[in-house]
């Protein structure tokens, strides 16, 4: 007699709440600006660089630079004695072909090298390329004069950059377009900060576009498909949707399946089936 007076109390409270109608909030479909926004890796390189090496069996007698000096075409760098007996009756001297800086000095005063042994490079610390390679699906999106920001780690500020030229050919390896940027100088953005060898994170932009957006907890995923529940007549809808991009402010860009006249339901209890009556939010009813 008690198990069935306490089968009969929960049974008569579930009915109750399944006769309830839920009170749910529902948000309008908005129409907002959108920017689509692409990310690469961005590596700053010498412009001018260049690696001497020994033209002839020697030894090193002097090094008249040091790592990091700065030096100029033309300067003495090594003074070298050939070390066949017969080659070697005077010194020779190796001079810089650019204007630059010492990136590496690979050798010491006193070795013994062969012919055609790296000695130093040199690069152009003032003259820098900036290269990014585009991969294939992306072409299309990325043309050139297109503006975006680079960032590097350790720098606080952002640059702001411009596609200047992008290859016609893509590389078979690595099936991307090689492309370069040309700094935009302005007051927030110092050019001499970069330095070759540094790696920044580009981000291009494509102009703002108008697109529909729906708070992101008013989409649901079910059966490999995404849906929304619309409030329509007093019910609660599901309507398959197509998302685009993730957008600012918790949003997500809807393709199809909305209009702009739908009303959204947000937060929606789990339970909540298609079709199942519900009753909105008093500001949404106002």
């Amino acid at each position: 007699m008690k198990v069935w007076l306490l089968f009969a109390f929960w049974a008569s409270h579930v009915l109750a709440a399944s006769s309830q109608v839920p009170e749910v909030k529902a948000v309008r479909v908005s129409q907002v600006a959108a920017e689509e926004k692409h990310h690469y890796i961005a590596q700053i390189e010498a412009n001018q660089e260049a690696v001497l090496s020994t033209p002839f069996p020697a030894s090193i007698v002097k090094i008249h630079t040091s790592l990091g000096a700065k030096v100029f075409k033309g300067q003495k760098l090594f003074s070298l004695e050939h070390l066949q007996p017969e080659f070697s009756l005077r010194v020779h001297t190796l001079q810089s072909p650019i204007d630059g800086e010492v990136a590496d000095v690979l050798v010491k005063a006193g070795n013994q090298v062969s012919q055609d042994t790296k000695l130093i490079r040199i690069i152009s610390i003032n003259d820098i390329v900036l290269t990014f390679y585009l991969p294939q699906k992306d072409r299309l999106f990325v043309q050139k004069d297109m503006q975006g920001v680079m960032t590097v780690e350790g720098i606080k500020q952002a640059f702001l950059m411009q596609v200047a030229s992008i290859s016609p050919t893509v590389d078979a390896l690595t099936g991307t377009f090689k492309a370069t940027l040309q700094h935009i100088e302005n007051k927030e953005s110092n050019r001499s900060l970069l330095c070759p060898g540094m790696i920044g994170r580009l981000t291009l932009v494509r102009q703002k576009r108008s697109v529909l957006a729906i708070p992101a907890n008013a989409v649901f995923w079910r059966k490999d498909k995404f849906f929304a529940r619309v409030a329509k007549e007093g019910k609660a809808m599901q309507q398959e949707v197509v998302l685009g991009q993730d957008l600012d402010n918790g949003l997500k860009e809807i393709t199809s399946g909305l209009t702009e006249q739908d009303l959204v339901i947000v937060n929606a209890p789990k339970y909540l089936r298609d079709k199942e009556s519900i009753t909105l939010t008093k500001e949404e009813r106002s």
